[in-house]
This record gives structure tokens, C-alpha cells and sequence, in this order.
């Protein structure tokens, strides 16, 4: 199913004091699981070249596979179309990917923490190499509100995607992000 996914990203932050935040607000926390992300593409690049991704990864125990097009342009948010849907086994959908012409582009890795708290999804994400950081996915307004219920201001805030992330903090190579190599 296609949903428009409408999130943000609050940088470096301290993870004990905001599970803290999170937990007195009532969020649900759900346990720290590695996720493990293979992008892919066509060998001539041309979902990058529109700004669309795809990729397969594994959430836990749990294989998911994801497009994200339509991006919006918004200043506060980053905004696209998500069509996601969850498989079984993920050495079988990674070859019929790669059967079907499409070339890995990344690999990333991180460990995410989720909270969900009413309709918003708080997700803390930790890759080597940059501070931690928590994405806040939900209803636009619903969003607002869980950045103030958390103390914060919008300008607190940044629409940045992860690669842009990583190159805020001086990486420039951000295609194998992983913590085995």
C-alpha cells in the first residue's frame, strides 16, 4: 500500500534523555533492532536521477521492501510517496532484484529504537561515524505537536535525508555505511 510518509530529523540527540522524554509522554518503546538497508537501482542510475529509492532491508527479524517517489518540497518536512510491504525471504528477493536488472547502490546499517506515540512514529537511528538521531513520521500537525511535547521548536528541526545527514557531519562516501567493514 502507498501512504505519503510526512517526517523530520532533530540531530545529535542525547538517546537516554530522550527515550526518558518519550517514555513520560506514554510512547510505546519497541526493542533496539540493527537495521540492514541494500539500495538498488538501474545501472544507468535513473531512479537517483528522479529521486526515487529503492531498497530491501531487514528490520530485526522482520525483510521489508520499499519505494519512496513523489518527493514534495516543503521547508520543515521531507515528504514522499512510500509503497512498503514486508516478505519473507530476503536472499531470494535480493536475487530476483538483481535478476530483474537492478544494480546495489548502498549498504547501510544502523541500530533504530522506535517509539510510538499516538499517531506519530519516533525513531531513534545510530550509524557509526555521526551522532544519533531521531526521526519524527506522522501526520504534518501531529508531528508539530510531538516536537513541541518534546521541548523543542521547528528550528530544532531539519528536513535533511540521510545522505545529507552524513555530509553535514564531513562524510562523503556514504554508499557503504555498515558496521562490519
Amino acid at each position: 500500500m502507498t501512504e505519503t510518509e510526512i517526517e523530520l530529523k532533530i540531530l545529535e540527540v542525547d538517546i537516554k534523555a530522550m527515550t526518558k522524554k518519550l517514555l513520560e509522554l506514554g510512547a510505546q518503546a519497541q526493542p533496539r533492532v540493527m537495521v540492514h538497508a541494500k539500495h538498488f537501482d538501474y545501472p544507468d542510475g535513473r531512479l537517483e536521477d528522479k529521486n526515487r529509492h529503492f531498497r530491501i532491508r531487514k528490520v530485526g527479524d522482520v525483510n521489508e521492501i520499499v519505494f519512496k517517489d513523489n518527493q514534495q518540497a516543503s521547508e520543515e518536512f521531507e515528504i514522499y510517496d512510500e509503497t512498503e510491504t514486508t516478505f519473507a525471504d530476503f536472499d531470494t528477493i535480493e536475487a530476483l532484484t538483481r535478476k530483474l536488472g537492478f544494480v546495489q547502490t548502498k549498504e547501510r546499517q544502523k541500530y533504530r529504537t522506535t517509539f510510538k506515540l499516538e499517531d506519530v512514529k519516533c525513531e531513534i537511528d545510530e550509524y557509526q561515524h555521526i551522532p544519533p538521531y531521531m526521526e519524527i513520521e506522522g501526520p504534518a500537525e501531529s508531528v508539530r505537536r510531538t516536537v513541541r511535547q518534546l521541548g523543542l521548536q521547528m528550528s530544532d528541526t531539519t528536513n535533511l535525508n540521510a545522505s545529507r545527514v552524513f555530509h553535514k557531519y564531513g562524510l562523503k562516501d556514504v554508499k557503504f555505511v555498515t558496521f562490519e567493514k
